[in-house]
Formats: C-alpha cells, structure tokens, sequence
C-alpha cells in the first residue's frame, strides 16, 4: 500500500449518539443471551420422554445463546465501523466544492474513503437550491471527470437532489460483472424441485451466487432450499461475515423443527472490485472454474446445514479472471454420472469450448441425462457464471 494514499487517523462513521444507540442494543441482547446459557438439570428418573424434552430444551436453548451473542457482536461491531480517509483528494475535494457550487448545488461536506484499502467511496452531504433539482447520476459523472476516476452511484441513492439535504455515496466501478446461466430437471414423479438458486448484489461490491439442495426431493424440501439461502441473503446484507452468517442459518435449521432436514449449500461471494472469490461448502458437490481450457475442481468435505449446532462448513479462497467460468452443480447431477463423476465432468468440462452461460449449462445436464439413459432420479440443476472485465 502507497503510504501517502491512506491517513494513519480514522473517525467515527456513526454519531456518537448513533453509536451508543447500537452499543445499548448490543448489550440487551448480550443480557439476553446470559438466560439462555444456564444449562437446566436434566431430570432424573426413567422418565425417558421427559429427560428427552429437557434436553431438547438444552440444546435450543444453547443455540439461541449462540444467536443472540452473534446479533449482539454485530452491533458492536457497527457501532465501531469507522472511516479510513484518503489523503491527496483535498485538492479534489475544494475543487468539486467550489465547480458544484457554481453548478448551483449546496454542498456541506465531501468526505473520500476507501473500502479494504483499495475501492474509492465517496459521500456528498448535499441539496439543490429551492425550485432546482440535480441528477444523481450526472453528479456522479461530474465527479469522475474531476477526480479521475469512474465513479457511480449506489443503488440505493435518490435519482434526483432536491431541495433536501441528501448524503449522495459514489463508489468507484467496479473491474468486474458476471452472467448468469442455468438448466435444471425436475426428479421424475415431483412437481417441484428441492434445489434453489440465489444471485444477490451488494452496495460494497460483493455479490452472493449459491446454490442450495434440501433433502430429499419435492416442495418440502425445496421450501428448505429457499428459506436457507434467502436469510443467508439478509444477513450477508446486514454485514455479517459469509463464516457468521453460515453459523446462523445452520443454528436455525437446527431449531427449526424436530424432524432431520437437512440443506446442502453451496456458496460463492465475489469481490467485483478485487476478484476475491470466497466458496463455503456444507455437504455440497465440487465447484468447477474453467480458466483458458484449464479446469480447477474446488472440492471441499463438510457436513450439510441442520444437523450439528456450530457446524457452518469449510471455506477456500480464489481470484476469478476475466473470461472464467464457474460451475455450480447439485448432487443429482453427479450421482447421474456415477462413479468418478468428479473426473468425468472435470474432463468434459475442458473439451465442451462454449463461451455462452445457458448453453454450458444445458450441455451438462444434457450429458448428465444421457449418462442416467434419460432418468432424472433425484433433482439436477447446474448454474454457469460468466466472470468478465467492464468496459
């Protein structure tokens, strides 16, 4: 890291009362989960139903400990989130103040940031004078042209600046985008099926791709595979971490219901700035990057979701290029392939040659199918994801 592109101070994000609002909250539910963590006596006796329910009781009891004390460490957390600001935009910044000025827009403080060292956020504290308005997007494209960098605005601004004081964010473009494409078959006998699959984008540059297979087949178990990977979803949102927020969904499947379901999940979250790529895998099938012909299979050996409390599964690390593809596939369409299936599709994956999503994707499962001579015995689904560079 250039020494001269980041100050060593940081400040506060939040307002001090913002913070000790989070700080208090914190601490309810860190009160919270001190009931849950006294273990109640187990009865004893031969009253096997009994002592069964107690200990039920226990365990749900342990993991709601576990939830709250994750809750409240994320609020603590926000509450120290700070601003780690960059040096050598002052000149950017009396500049942009005096020409949105002239652009008769009021502007009352510009603070320049970076996200992990590297990704340049910018936010305007702003309103148009009475009567006039201002197009955020032609803000954003003023700016890029002052500082010198492409900058765009979040999803979540206001499209326009009103006579309303408006914190604008822009953020630097990102280097990265991908496409989507998918094929999927039903198992034979179901009308729906138990996988489920969710792409979501976030404000820092991060998108989530997963695929989830609840046990068993049909609606129940897609209902499974839908409600894992949307809270999965709202957490990665809210600013959990994808190891804490794994934690979470699999301490909830657990308390869900008495009965044993089970959810495999395979997840990606990529970096479109950096092109860091973290997978998470519990009980899922490999992931394949196919790279200049070349075919990386990312295998990794941990139980599904919903069976042990703690138990979130094993991560690994990677950096996408531009032209990769990555491949995401249930395990129906392994078990299709039957013995070293693994090999097998590594093998076909480097000799199929076909730059387009959907068409990738309909060739495994076509190949998966023929290998099954045409029987779908359990639900097979395979998403493609194009990486390639903007511009």
């Amino acid at each position: 890291m250039n020494k001269d592109t980041v100050t060593k101070s940081r400040e506060p994000y939040l307002s001090i009362r913002g913070q000790k609002r989070l700080l208090f909250y914190a601490q309810i539910l860190e009160e919270l989960s001190d009931y849950y963590s006294e273990e109640k006596t187990i009865s004893s006796g031969k009253d096997r139903k009994r002592i069964w329910q107690e200990n039920l009781s226990n365990e749900q009891s342990k993991i709601m400990e576990g939830q709250l004390r994750s809750l409240s460490h994320l609020l603590e957390n926000m509450a120290d989130e700070s601003i780690e600001p960059v040096e050598g935009y002052e000149k950017y910044i009396k500049k942009l103040m005096r020409k949105l000025t002239e652009n008769d827009l009021i502007v009352e403080d510009i603070r320049v940031s970076r996200q992990n060292y590297a990704r340049i956020k910018m936010e305007i504290c702003c309103m148009a004078k009475e009567g006039d308005y201002f197009s955020t997007n032609e803000l954003a494209e003023f700016v890029s042209s002052i500082i010198h960098k492409p900058l765009v605005p979040d999803v979540d601004n206001p499209a326009y600046i009103h006579h309303k004081k408006e914190c604008i964010v822009l953020r630097e473009e990102l280097y990265y985008q991908y496409y989507v494409g998918k094929a999927q078959a039903v198992k034979e006998g179901e009308q729906v099926s138990g996988d489920y699959f969710i792409y979501s984008d976030y404000a820092d540059g991060r998108s989530l791709l997963a695929l989830a297979d609840g046990m068993g087949s049909g609606e129940v178990a897609g209902e499974d595979a839908a409600f894992t990977l949307e809270l999965l979803d709202k957490l990665l949102e809210a600013g959990m971490t994808l190891k804490d927020a794994t934690c979470q969904v699999n301490d909830i499947l657990c308390m869900r219901c008495r009965k044993l379901r089970t959810v495999s999940v395979d997840c990606m979250l990529l970096d479109l700035y950096s092109g860091e790529a973290t997978i998470r895998k519990s009980g899922a099938a490999p992931l394949f990057v196919i790279r200049r012909d070349k075919v990386e299979r990312k295998v990794i050996e941990a139980l599904p979701l919903g069976i042990i409390p703690g138990s979130f599964g094993e991560s690994a690390r990677f950096y996408v290029s531009d032209q990769d593809q990555i491949v995401l596939v249930s395990d129906g369409i392994l078990e299709a392939l039957g013995d070293e299936s693994g090999e097998k599709l590594t093998e076909a994956l480097a000799k199929m040659h076909d730059s387009e999503p959907k068409s990738l994707a309909a060739k495994i499962l076509t190949m998966a199918t023929m290998a099954s001579s045409g029987r779908i015995a359990d639900d097979m689904t395979v998403i493609v994801v194009n990486i390639c560079e903007r511009g």
